[in-house]
């Protein structure tokens, strides 16, 4: 929904006409919140209940990652911060500890291309790519003719990072924002935080590139992923080359 009028309600009011629209939405949040799946590669917000947790998970910043060896298995998977107020109340949602990973939008960019290309990870990501990036041949081509502010919001890879930690009032509204080039440390900190999970592992890789992600940039292209994420990278704090001042967002 993006109504103004919607999000400028009360949290709880919000949440109400929500899950009263319908009886599939009803009934689909309800599930996520009380019915543990058998697989643990189905989505579930049992996780996030039972830690007092809410991860965040932005596509292509090394979320796979970070949920399975925090929480053993899928939770949540790609809402928004604004989405997860529609699925807890507002105590939950205020005293839950919220967080997520980033990346730098020039390597995130890249990486999501490369990702789609070589086929995702689903049916549904091969559609994508079929559709919108069979016709490029290099991503040189894909950013030139491609990447502005209307069509990145096509494509779930490819939507804003702020999109998904800002409220639609413009608001960033999680607890700490953990960086992937220093995903280690920052990794620990949120395990450490929370009490769970198991020591960082390696999943959902992109298929290892020749170069570093500047190679694939030349100043033109370097100047429409400026542009165009502007939002991420001032939040953020990441200049091309890589970060400029990090978020201080939960950090001492």
């Amino acid at each position: 929904m993006s109504s103004p009028l919607f999000w400028n309600l009360p949290h709880e009011l919000r949440r109400l006409v929500f899950v009263n629209l319908s009886s599939e939405r009803r009934n689909h949040i309800h599930n996520l919140r009380e019915k543990d799946p058998e697989h643990r590669d189905i989505s579930s917000l049992i996780p996030f209940l039972q830690t007092r947790s809410i991860f965040v998970h932005i596509p292509k910043a090394a979320g796979t990652s970070a949920v399975y060896s925090l929480y053993g298995r899928k939770a949540g998977d790609h809402r928004t911060i604004a989405d997860y107020q529609l699925c807890f109340s507002q105590k939950e949602f205020d005293s839950f500890f919220k967080f997520a990973f980033v990346r730098n939008p020039w390597d995130r960019l890249l990486s999501a291309y490369l990702y789609l290309k070589q086929g995702g990870r689903n049916r549904e990501d091969q559609e994508w790519a079929e559709t919108y990036l069979c016709i490029f041949e290099t991503f040189t081509q894909f950013v030139q003719q491609w990447v502005n502010e209307e069509n990145i919001q096509l494509g779930l890879h490819f939507r804003p990072q702020s999109d998904f930690l800002c409220t639609h009032k413009a608001q960033l509204a999680v607890d700490f924002i953990g960086y992937l080039e220093d995903i280690d440390r920052d990794y620990e900190y949120i395990r450490g935080k929370l009490g769970i999970g198991q020591p960082l592992k390696t999943r959902n890789q992109t298929m290892h590139r020749e170069k570093d992600y500047r190679q694939y940039y030349s100043n033109e292209t370097i100047q429409i992923v400026e542009r165009v994420y502007q939002q991420d990278i001032a939040l953020l704090g990441y200049t091309f080359e890589g970060i400029e001042k990090k978020s201080q967002q939960g950090r001492e």
